[in-house]
């Protein structure tokens, strides 16, 4: 961005420069036909150099949009993968917590089956 004012900055001080520089050619007493070829030569050299600076800012533009691009489809591959580790993430939540619900269950029912035991064990002695 800040080289592309910097671009528009140059261009503007270049053709305030030829504006000045076509009142020198029509001042100079010269004639006319020389006046034009030097205009003619002026405005092929600064057309030939506006378009060289077109060309490559079109393609460091088009390189930027392939950047750009390359790094859409990078964010849209990483939202995935977090999409699918937090999937993974509640599946094995809801699998721990199942799973930790019964080994509650499990251990409260053998505690019960311990308590009677322990109690059975305690008549047979008396």
């Amino acid at each position: 961005m800040e080289y592309q004012l910097k671009l528009l900055k140059d261009k503007e001080l270049a053709e305030r420069g030829s504006l000045n520089e076509l009142d020198n050619f029509l001042r100079d007493e010269i004639p006319i036909n020389e006046n034009i070829l030097a205009m003619k030569n002026k405005y092929n050299s600064t057309k030939q150099t506006l378009e060289a600076q077109f060309k490559k800012l079109s393609a460091d533009n088009e390189e930027g949009y392939q950047v750009l691009t390359i790094q859409k489809e990078a964010i849209r591959k990483l939202k995935e993968q977090i999409n699918q580790n937090h999937t993974q993430y509640r599946d094995r939540l809801r699998q721990y917590k199942d799973k930790s619900a019964l080994f509650s269950k499990d251990m409260k029912a053998l505690k019960i089956r311990y308590d009677v035991m322990l109690e059975d064990n305690k008549l047979k002695n008396e």
